[in-house]
């Protein structure tokens, strides 16, 4: 994909959907608007449009790619929080979802660590969207 240069997910414009890449290739065809290009399928173009609601935003920090929001923008991923494993506020989803299947209910887990009860189901539909695509 020599059109996006030597490193081309050191740019602003990197989306992900699932387990695709995407990047804003406008600025880069002439005559063509929104499209995005599948960095992960060879380089095949998209709309824009279709797949806004289904991208995720990566989050920039003076140049640099420091979190990203895997599924909604609750739960995050950032190498300087819980070792860049999915969380809610520092919170691992996946000891979320541990003490809710020990029958834990979201109130007091909520409470238990101090997020609010709309944290602990995102966290929660997170963890199970995992699981079903597993």
């Amino acid at each position: 994909m020599a059109e996006f240069g030597e490193h081309p997910f050191a740019r602003r414009d990197v989306f992900v959907s699932g387990k695709d890449l995407f990047m804003k290739a406008s600025e880069l065809v002439e005559g063509e608007t929104e499209h995005l290009t599948a960095l992960t399928q060879g380089g095949q173009r998209a709309l824009e449009p279709v797949l806004r609601t289904y991208l995720t935003r990566i989050d920039w920090e003076e140049g640099w790619p420091v979190q990203w929001h895997p599924r909604d923008r609750v739960v995050l991923q950032n190498p300087e929080i819980a070792f860049g494993l999915p969380n809610v506020s520092g919170v691992r989803t996946e000891v979320i979802r541990g003490r809710f299947e020990a029958d834990e209910s979201v109130d007091f887990i909520a409470d238990d660590f101090g997020l609010s009860q709309d944290d602990v189901q995102a966290a929660l539909r997170y963890e199970f969207w995992l699981r079903s695509a597993a």
